[in-house]
């Protein structure tokens, strides 16, 4: 296999092959996340016989390849038709490419592989994770879900889309500050879902109670693959009839939208999984790898010594 670094337009060109692409191997997008986090952007095709086999595009911080935000997946697309073989002698030689250029590598890998084995192969320590997608055209909720909507007093709450992001930006700000987000990655965030709204690429909805906002939901489109992504949920009287009447509003609007599925982007902590998995979502899951050689040079050092010791 033969890999090659190209730029954005051939990217592009290289990409238009593919039949499994989304919003985040778009190449505006992709730059779009550079430039806010301040990366460079690395694009690299392998060919197998003249044919692009792979495409996958890189956000680079010094000698590091990184995952610059939370709401985004790695850029890494597949020739479906590649066998198992072809597939690990694949990712063999992409990270033996890699691993000269680079000290530490990320993958954020999409919901459609289900072979992590070559990363675990070469090294990686992978995170099995898990999220959450809803068919947006068979809505079927829980019986709980469908008695606290029937609660619901509409002529005292309702929601509604927004526009504006300055609305509801300073609830979501509160929670991630919450998660540990310095107030550099704040201003990145904001900047990117101001981005994202300015590109039609972003939803934002409401739920009030007379006029008293109660919640709000950031929710990025992929008009590739017709999915919309729960990228953020307020936590203002999260998992009340408030949080369920938001959902059961944002899933019809974005099915009106054209929209066949969402995904609810996260499934890995308890009580908003349960909460979420009262709407009756099919549980996935997706791969975050990392490779550091420091740590894979100590692992092997910590091997030898082991096995040296096992002999004494």
């Amino acid at each position: 296999m033969n890999i090659i670094e190209i730029d954005k337009f051939n990217w592009s060109e290289r990409r238009a092959s593919f039949n499994n692409v989304s919003l985040f191997d778009d190449s505006d997008f992709i730059e779009m996340v550079s430039a806010i986090y301040e990366t460079k952007v690395r694009y690299l095709a392998i060919e197998n016989q003249a044919k692009t086999v792979c495409l996958s595009a890189f956000y680079i911080k010094g000698n590091q390849i990184v995952i610059p935000s939370n709401f985004i997946s790695s850029a890494f697309l597949l020739d479906a038709s590649l066998s198992e073989v072809s597939y690990v002698k694949l990712i063999d030689e992409l990270h033996s490419y890699l691993k000269k250029k680079y000290k530490k590598i990320a993958f954020r890998l999409d919901t459609i592989i289900k072979d992590n084995r070559p990363f675990k192969w070469n090294g990686y320590a992978s995170d099995l994770r898990y999220t959450y997608h809803i068919d947006l055209k068979l809505l079927n909720y829980a019986d709980n879900v469908y008695r606290n909507l029937k609660k619901i007093d509409e002529n005292k709450i309702s929601a509604k889309e927004l526009t504006n992001l300055d609305v509801v930006f300073s609830q979501h700000e509160a929670d991630l500050i919450e998660y540990g987000f310095s107030l550099v990655q704040l201003k990145r965030t904001q900047h990117f879902f101001e981005l994202c709204l300015a590109k039609g690429i972003l939803k934002i909805f409401a739920v009030y109670e007379d006029t008293q906002l109660k919640g709000s939901s950031l929710v990025l489109i992929d008009d590739y693959q017709k999915t919309a992504y729960l990228s953020l949920l307020s936590k203002v009287d999260q998992g009340t009839e408030h949080h369920t009447f938001l959902y059961d509003y944002m899933f019809k609007q974005l099915y009106d939208l054209h929209y066949a599925k969402m995904d609810l982007c996260g499934a890995n902590t308890k009580g908003i999984s349960l909460f979420k998995s009262r709407f009756n979502p099919k549980l996935v899951s997706y791969f975050m790898n990392t490779y550091s050689y420091t740590h894979r040079l100590f692992n092997k050092i910590y091997m030898v010594l082991g096995k040296i010791q096992s002999h004494l």
